[in-house]
């Protein structure tokens, strides 16, 4: 490996480097509740890209649909999940949900609203929904 070779691969380890440290550095600024929120609208997403998720929804949600397999069952899960993450089990919000709320400008049931509008419409559906999602869009969390 000639001296320039060399040089090429240090940088690029010292790159590496780089990048995992800004990523767990930008995950220690998330807190868990913001993660988990993250987490559930990638999921969301991706939900919207599964060929049979797609079926379902164009189908109308028919009554002879089965609701007892997925891709039913997987939104099913993902929809208690991201409620979960809006409201605790009494309905209540607690400081971090309003501390979400505060710093992002809008809430996980928002963005269950435009990933849902997404699902049926194909885009979202209301002027309010076009403003979460693009504070939605902006929330960033490794």
């Amino acid at each position: 490996m000639g001296a320039g070779q060399a040089g090429i691969a240090g940088l690029c380890i010292i790159a590496a480097i780089f990048a995992d440290t800004t990523v767990a550095l930008s995950a220690a600024k998330c807190s868990p509740h913001e993660q988990r929120v993250a987490k559930a609208i990638k999921e969301g997403k991706a939900l919207l890209k599964e060929e049979k998720f797609k079926d379902w929804i164009d189908k109308g949600l028919r009554a002879d649909a089965p609701y007892n397999k997925k891709p039913y069952t997987t939104y099913l899960a993902w929809y208690e999940r991201i409620g979960g993450l809006s409201a605790a089990p009494d309905g209540s919000h607690t400081p971090e949900m309003t501390k979400f709320f505060e710093t992002h400008g809008f809430t996980p049931s928002a963005a269950y609203s435009v990933i849902e509008d997404y699902a049926l419409h194909g885009k979202p559906n209301s002027s309010v929904d076009l403003g979460f999602e693009e504070k939605m869009n902006a929330f960033h969390c490794p």
